[in-house]
Formats: structure tokens, sequence, C-alpha cells
């Protein structure tokens, strides 16, 4: 083996042994001829065993492969330091493997790695590991350090990460980070008035348009603004009156300002727009309903909440009675009724909910029939004997 290894051995420093690969630029080269009448199983093997090392600063390595360019007139299309092929034609082959890595430790091993690769920074792109065709699959669960702020997302790409909050987000090339599992639903619509982004609006069954949400549009069951079961937020920059658009009606919005992250968003008092305080009652009908969830300063996730139609009547007379206005709505109905009262002597303090049965409304402070009048309109009745403020809400999803 020595002679073999001295004869083959050139001065430029080449090592070739196999079958003749001819010319070749490797500093070792091992070939084997599809036609050769030897038959080794292994192109290349290291094997070796060290007992009683002492070295705890030091490292041991068993194969080293280690490349460095260098130069201002280096032009090179690729580098590679250690490239693993595996190719089979015809025959049949029950697993084709490129790199297979195997880590036994024992008890007595701090952390075991199979593939370690340490942070890859510097250039335009920096990959630690790339991809082709081909599934990944994972046999154990997928680890990721937290990030404290959103990535750069990249052209093409979705990106999925964990942050410092301990969410996972995705980020679909440029566009802003998205909490992972947060379905995006948008639906086409057709604004009635002149609409902008983030704008809360709700479809009128009655002629299909979009119009800003208007809590106090509730006068009548006929209101543009009222707000209708089918509602959420505008994700165009603009649209015209009659001009077509998207409505986002489930996932996260992005065009926001001011909002704090985890505050409750409600319709404001202002048409199509959102308010973090919770709209009051000041004797005269509203809609109070949820928008959504701010989850930063400029972004908000959609999370519809019912449609909470009140009013309060501060001096109702005892039999007195009032109405509260809703959308219409088609039996089966899912409206829920309650009624809240407190005597103005003082005498007696307490709330009261309504109980529906059927068609009609029964309990301590309702009128016992006919609640609904051309399925808009629910009536309240002071029963109490004497003269109260009195709040009546009637809750539609």
């Amino acid at each position: 083996m020595t002679k073999q290894f001295t004869e083959d051995v050139e001065i430029q420093g080449n090592l070739l042994v196999g079958d003749d690969p001819g010319p070749t630029n490797a500093l070792v080269e091992a070939q084997r001829d599809a036609t050769s009448t030897a038959k080794p199983k292994r192109g290349v093997q290291t094997t070796g065993a060290i007992a009683d090392e002492n070295a705890p600063t030091g490292t041991l390595t068993w194969s080293n492969h280690e490349v460095a360019v260098s130069g201002a007139s280096t032009d090179v299309e690729q580098v590679t330091a250690l490239r693993a092929a595996a190719q089979s034609a015809d025959g049949t082959v029950g697993t084709l493997v490129g790199v297979e890595v195997n880590v036994t430790p024992d008890a007595g091993v701090g952390e075991a790695v199979g593939i370690h690769v340490p942070d890859v920074t510097g250039a335009t792109d920096n990959f630690a590991i790339k991809t082709g065709t081909g599934k990944v699959h994972l046999g154990d669960v997928l680890e990721f350090d937290q990030l404290s702020a959103e990535p750069s997302g990249q052209s093409g790409t979705v990106q999925v990460y964990a942050r410092t909050d301990g969410n996972l987000y995705q980020k679909s090339g440029a566009d802003p980070e998205v909490l992972l599992g947060t379905q995006v639903v948008d639906v086409p619509i057709i604004a009635g008035e002149s609409l902008g982004k983030g704008d809360f609006v709700s479809v009128d069954p009655a002629n299909g348009r979009a119009y800003k949400m208007d809590i106090d549009d509730a006068s009548t069951s006929t209101g543009s603004g009222m707000p209708q079961f089918l509602r959420g937020f505008v994700v165009d920059a603009s649209i015209s009156f009659l001009g077509t658009g998207t409505m986002r009606v489930s996932g996260i919005l992005d065009g926001f300002s001011g909002l704090t992250a985890g505050e409750t968003l409600w319709a404001s008092l202002t048409a199509g727009s959102i308010t973090a305080t919770k709209p009051t009652l000041v004797g005269s009908q509203r809609c109070i309903t949820r928008g959504g969830v701010a989850v930063s300063s400029t972004e908000l996730m959609v999370k519809l909440g019912p449609r909470q139609f009140m009013e309060q009547v501060t001096s109702l007379m005892n039999l007195s009675t009032f109405t509260i206005f809703t959308p219409s709505e088609s039996p089966p109905w899912q409206r829920k009724i309650y009624g809240y009262f407190v005597i103005s002597d003082g005498v007696q303090l307490g709330y009261y909910p309504v109980v529906q049965t059927g068609s009609n409304v029964s309990g301590f402070f309702s009128e016992a029939t006919h609640w609904m009048v051309n399925d808009t309109q629910t009536k309240f009745q002071n029963r109490s004997g004497g003269t109260a403020s009195v709040i009546g809400v009637v809750e539609l999803p």
C-alpha cells in the first residue's frame, strides 16, 4: 500500500486511488467506474476511537473540510466546502440519501446537535439552510428563538417566526406581519358612499351597499349606516361612491395610528371610526358593538362582537313604554333581550333581565305581547310600580 501511494502521489501533490480517472485537479481523487471488477461499497471511509482524551477547553474534529478564497481578482460563481450527491438510474433503491448524520450521545453529553450552522451573515441574502423542491419532514418539535422586532420581508416568500410576546407570526413579502393562525377573510363590497382604508362599515341588505357604521343611525330600521350583520373594515385606500372594493371581516389590518396593543376597539360615535372608549348612553338609542383588538399602534385584529341596540330612559313612569329599533330579522329569531332599571326614589335597586318565550317577552319589566312590530321593533314597559331609570337592550349577532 505504501508503494502504491508512492507511485500514485504526483509531483503536484495529487493522490489518485481506484480506477484511473484521467486528468484531475483534485488533491485527493477516489474513482470507481461502473465496469470496475472491484466492488468496494465505500469511496472514502474514516473511523476512529479515542479514549481518555483530556482537553476540557479544546475541540475534537475527526474530518475537517474547509476552504477560503481571497484576492481582489477572485471571480468564482460558487465556492463549496463539502458537496454530497446521490443518484440512481434503473434498478431498485429503497432510500436514496444525500447526507446522513448519526449522533448517539450518552448521559454525560450536555448538548447533542445533528447539524450545527453558526450565524450566517454578511451576504446580500443569508441562509443557514436553503432547499429546493421537496418536503421538509420533522420528527420532533420545531423550536424558534424569539425575535424582538419584525424582520425584513423578502419578495416571493412567506416567513414564519416567533416574537417575544410568545406568539408565532407570518410575513408575506413586504406586507405587515400577521399573527399565525389568524385567518384573513375579505369580502367584496360596493360603496354606498365614499370610503377609505380602515373605515368600519356595514352592508345594507336593502341595496347591498356598504356604509360607514353609524351607531346613532337607529331612530328607524332603515338607516343606511345602521349596524347590519355583515360588517368589517375597508381594506382599499379609497373607494368612490358605487365603486367596488374589499372589506375585511377576519384577520389583521394595518393603517391605523395611535392604538395601544391589547385594547378593545369599539364603533365610535363618529361614523366609520373606532374608539378605545366604549360609548355611553345619553338618552337616545345607540348600537354598542366591538370592532376588534389592537395588536400594535397601527394594527387591528378584526374581532367583531354582537350588536347591542340600547337606550336609556332616565325617568320612565310606571307602565310607560319605549321602543328600540333594530334591523329586520327573520325567524328563527336570534335576538337576546335585557332590561334594567333603578327606582328613582332609591327605595328599590335592582337589575332584572327580560326572558324571551317564543314570540313574546315575559318578565318583571317588559311588555307581555307583540314585542316585535314588523320584525324591527322591540317594546319595553316599566312594571316596577314607580318611576324608574330604565335601560333596554336588544342584542343581535
